[in-house]
């Protein structure tokens, strides 16, 4: 909210410098020769299309870019952008990993009360390019394409008990005691040590190399965990308000077109298309 909000202020300054220099729009401006630049920063709300059965919720994240203006007449204009552009979703299973299913003993819980929760950070580099109709009232109107390459992707899943998520804190607070003195399944438990009860101060020791005893976190980029595709394009609408002094509001939405699910066989119909809404503040010089 602190970024969103700084960047608002920078914009209306922004705005107001190009106010003090042009106090309406000039007529060389809606001409066939007329070239502007301009910064454009705003909220993603991803998703994704696909034919899975879970249910997947939005990520929201911010997005920043430039954006290039050529009119080509009076009324018309090609409009293309570089954007660094977030995207991915969440989701959540009543299945728990088997990796972390040594956790459950520490609460004093079934498997049946555990969740595991899913989230994909995907970070595009995006250019879109759309051809933009002008109207005198301000209002612009575009369609067009995108091409995205993925600059980065993380995946990360966490246990969580009752809706909340399972850490160090968590499980000290729902313990009164100062010791655990319940045995954890070390059957299941992949960093057992070879001791025969865990304190306070020893759950460290089950971290074994993760970062985390209770999540687990994923290079999408590396070729092990290569589940994406790393190009995605799509279609492209947007509407915004221009006014007159170059600060612009607006709204664009991006549905992917390619199925960016990487080595699956064309005949398994299985998909994931990403989905974008972006709601945006921009100034244009």
């Amino acid at each position: 909210m602190k970024k969103i909000t700084l960047s608002i202020v920078t914009l209306s300054f922004l705005a107001m410098q190009v106010f003090a220099q042009e106090t309406a729009v000039k007529e060389s401006d809606l001409s066939g020769k007329s070239f502007r630049f301009g910064l454009k920063q705003g909220l993603n709300i991803s998703k994704i299309n696909t034919n899975a059965e879970d249910e997947f919720l939005s990520r929201l994240d911010y997005c920043v870019g430039v954006t290039f203006e050529l009119s080509i007449t009076k009324w018309l204009s090609i409009q293309p952008e570089i954007l660094f552009s977030p995207k991915g979703y969440h989701y959540e299973t009543p299945e728990m990993d088997p990796e972390l299913s040594w956790i459950v003993p520490l609460v004093s819980a079934s498997e049946e009360d555990f969740t595991t929760k899913y989230t994909y950070n995907l970070a595009y580099g995006e250019i879109p390019v759309n051809l933009v109709i002008k109207t005198p009232a301000g209002f612009n109107f575009g369609a067009g394409v995108y091409l995205a390459c993925m600059l980065d992707g993380k995946a990360e899943w966490a246990l969580h008990h009752n809706g909340h998520r399972i850490n160090e804190d968590y499980i000290v607070k729902h313990k009164s005691n100062s010791f655990y003195n319940i045995i954890p399944r070390y059957g299941d438990n992949p960093y057992r040590d070879g001791s025969d009860y865990s304190d306070l101060h020893n759950l460290n020791k089950y971290r074994g190399e993760r970062e985390l005893y209770y999540s687990f976190y994923s290079n999408l980029l590396e070729e092990e965990n290569k589940v994406f595709n790393s190009f995605d394009w799509g279609l492209n609408f947007m509407v915004e308000y221009q006014m007159p002094f170059g600060l612009a509001i607006g709204v664009s939405y991006a549905g992917g077109m390619n199925n960016i699910l990487a080595g699956l066989p064309a005949e398994s119909g299985d998909f994931i298309k990403n989905t974008n809404l972006n709601i945006y503040l921009g100034v244009k010089f």
